[in-house]
């Protein structure tokens, strides 16, 4: 089972794909489409969150309008994005790691995860090295399109600098408030 502890562990090289054709076999099965969708509260219905059913509807639509194959859907209801301690999600990765999914598809960003730095991880060396590509539909960006890879990334640096941003403005706004009740 894949495991976040190896943040920082080289990813082993993907073996080289055997041809696909057809619709696949036990001998020869064509590598699955992987659908996640999270959310962290569970909005009180019976079984899934209305979130997580609009989440699927927006992600089997993609996948059928754009012909991915073998969809195997991931679903984490009711668990943070701040950790990757979540089920479902540590289940893609484990089939990332075996070399059953080809593409991963989520509705944005958020939903594969709030942690920027595990988020990141995940994105730029995981998925790159493994061969897998990356979809974020609300965004409209895919891996497998010219420059889209790199404007993935750069919404997680954006969301860096947001977060580095936000701190620093409040650091400021403490020093001005501080200073206003000293005495010369």
């Amino acid at each position: 089972m894949y495991k976040f502890n190896t943040l920082y562990k080289p990813v082993p090289k993907p073996q080289k794909p055997k041809a696909i054709t057809g619709t696949g076999s036990k001998s020869n099965p064509i590598k699955g489409t992987a659908l996640y969708m999270r959310i962290s509260r569970d909005d009180g219905l019976n079984n899934e969150s209305l979130s997580i059913l609009n989440q699927r509807r927006i992600l089997r639509d993609f996948a059928k309008r754009e012909g991915f194959p073998n969809i195997k859907e991931y679903t984490d209801n009711g668990h943070s994005g701040v950790n990757s301690d979540r089920p479902d999600f540590k289940r893609l990765m484990s089939n990332l790691y075996g070399g059953k999914i080809s593409t991963v598809i989520v509705k944005d960003l958020s939903r594969l995860g709030r942690n920027h730095i595990l988020t990141g991880k995940v994105i730029e060396i995981d998925l790159p090295q493994l061969g897998v590509d990356f979809i974020l539909v609300s965004e409209g960006l895919d891996s497998r399109k010219p420059g889209d890879q790199d404007k993935i990334v750069g919404l997680i640096h954006n969301t860096v600098n947001d977060i580095i941003s936000a701190q620093t403005s409040q650091k400021v706004r403490d020093v001005i408030a501080a200073n206003l009740f000293m005495e010369p």
